[in-house]
């Protein structure tokens, strides 16, 4: 019998080159190299590929690898860095989405909301504010929409939402405001000092013990006055030799937001407009709608 998974699209293709590609065209035929930075929302491109809505407040599993042919002599390298699936970037999220949902009570409440709405937010403003969210090969848009989730505050300013960056007069940053409620601030003083009262009633009491005990851990071992991010990374490259990984292995990326920087090179006969192939991201079967996709605490 068929499954879910096996009716669904979970492997996504992407251009690296020409018009809406990740790496520019290339029209002059001198060697040299060709980078640049683009995003990839995978469930804004899962809902293309498969004609329904996929929420974006998941914790998908994926993988990227290259698609060929490649033309010699050229070499490509492609970096995707997944938000860290880590109780702040979770946290973030649920403290946002519960923020929009409180703001937004009496409005839904009187008019109800769209039948596709949902809350989507940004990896960091370059996503926000470049033309840089790639869509996948062989899809076209045509009357869809994916629109990223905007409020008004009390004072008329419209912001939306993303997960990395300080809060401006464009976006909330997630992780940020998150940071401000100081969950993670020092709640243990720093050790008073060495003297211990009525030492002396306590003749098996060793005051420097004491001061061991009470010094050593009154920090924290983390920087207790800043929540900090650091991306993973997974790296495929080809034409690179014993360096070549065609595919990574499976790993985590929250909201099912990548941050992808491709750099390829190539010689004075190979431009990057030749058959230079793609990559593809995978998303792991699950049984939400055919992927895996968990939770990432709070749900629209």
């Amino acid at each position: 019998m068929e499954t879910a998974a096996g009716a669904t699209q979970r492997k996504i293709h992407y251009s690296l080159h020409s018009s809406g590609g990740l790496v520019p065209s290339q029209s002059s035929a001198s060697a040299g190299t060709v980078q640049d930075v683009s995003y990839v929302d995978i469930f804004k491109d899962l809902s293309l590929a498969n004609s329904r809505l996929y929420r974006q407040g998941r914790v998908p599993m994926v993988r990227i690898g290259t698609i060929g042919p490649f033309a010699n002599p050229s070499t490509l390298a492609v970096i995707a860095q997944p938000l860290p699936n880590t109780w702040a970037v979770r946290k973030a999220h649920q403290l946002a989405l519960r923020e929009y949902l409180r703001a937004t009570k009496e409005e839904r409440r009187r008019s109800g909301q769209a039948r596709w709405h949902d809350f989507k937010v940004f990896y960091e403003d370059g996503m926000r504010s470049g033309n840089h969210v790639l869509s996948p090969v062989g899809i076209t848009t045509g009357n869809s929409e994916w629109d990223y989730s905007a409020i008004d505050d009390t004072g008329g300013t419209t912001r939306q939402f993303k997960f990395i960056g300080a809060t401006d007069s464009n976006c909330y940053g997630m992780v940020a405001s998150y940071d401000n409620m100081a969950d993670q601030d020092d709640d243990s003083p720093d050790n008073p000092g060495t003297a211990m009262p009525y030492a002396s009633l306590h003749p098996d009491v060793q005051v420097d013990n004491q001061d061991h005990l009470l010094d050593e851990g009154d920090a924290p071992p983390y920087n207790p006055d800043a929540l900090q991010v650091i991306y993973p990374q997974h790296m495929i490259a080809q034409g690179t030799g014993k360096s070549d990984q065609l595919v990574t292995g499976w790993f985590p990326a929250p909201a099912g937001l990548l941050k992808i920087t491709a750099a390829m090179t190539f010689g004075a006969d190979n431009t990057a407009d030749d058959a230079v192939g793609g990559f593809f991201v995978e998303v792991a079967a699950g049984d939400y709608k055919g992927v895996h996709g968990t939770p990432m605490g709070l749900k629209l």
